[in-house]
C-alpha cells in the first residue's frame, strides 16, 4: 500500500513538473525555430546576391491582437533586385522588401528597427519576414 501510494505521488509530482516546464520549453523551440528560419533566409539573399548588412530576430506577438506567438525576421539588405529577394523569402514565410522610408507604416507596435543602423543611401532595404512559430500559444505571445 505505502509502495502504491509512494509510486502515486511520484508520478503525479513529475505529470506537474513536465507541466510547468511546458512553456519553458516551448520559448525555447518558438526561439530557435526564428533562428534557423533567419540563417535560411540568409542564405536565400546571399544567393540571390544580396549583401546583408544587419538582421534582427524577434519571438513574440508582433500585431498586438490576440494571443498567439511568431517570429518576425528582419535584415537590412544591399541589393540591386529587392522583388526577386522578396519572391525567394516567401518560401520562409510571410515576406515583404521595402525601403527604409517605408518602415513606419509596416510596425504597428514598436519600430524593431530603431535598434538596427540602416544606410540611407539608395540600394538599401528592409527584409522583413513573418512566420508563425511552432509552439502559437506560448506565453511569449501574451
Amino acid at each position: 500500500m505505502k509502495k502504491a501510494a509512494r509510486i502515486t505521488g511520484i508520478v503525479l509530482g513529475c505529470v506537474f513538473l513536465i507541466i510547468c516546464a511546458l512553456p519553458i520549453i516551448g520559448a525555447a523551440v518558438n526561439i530557435a525555430d526564428g533562428h534557423i528560419r533567419a540563417d535560411r533566409a540568409k542564405r536565400y539573399i546571399v544567393d540571390m546576391g544580396g549583401e546583408i548588412c544587419g538582421s534582427c530576430v524577434y519571438t513574440g506577438n508582433t500585431s498586438g491582437t490576440e494571443n498567439h506567438t511568431e517570429n518576425q525576421l528582419l535584415f537590412v539588405v544591399r541589393t540591386n533586385g529587392p522583388r526577386g529577394i522578396e519572391k525567394e523569402l516567401s518560401n520562409v514565410g510571410s515576406a515583404s522588401v521595402y525601403p527604409p522610408s517605408e518602415a513606419e507604416e509596416h510596425f504597428y507596435m514598436f519600430d524593431i528597427t530603431e535598434k538596427m543602423d540602416i544606410p540611407a543611401e539608395d540600394g538599401y532595404y528592409i527584409a522583413e519576414i513573418i512566420c508563425p512559430a511552432p509552439f502559437g500559444d506560448n506565453i511569449m505571445g501574451h
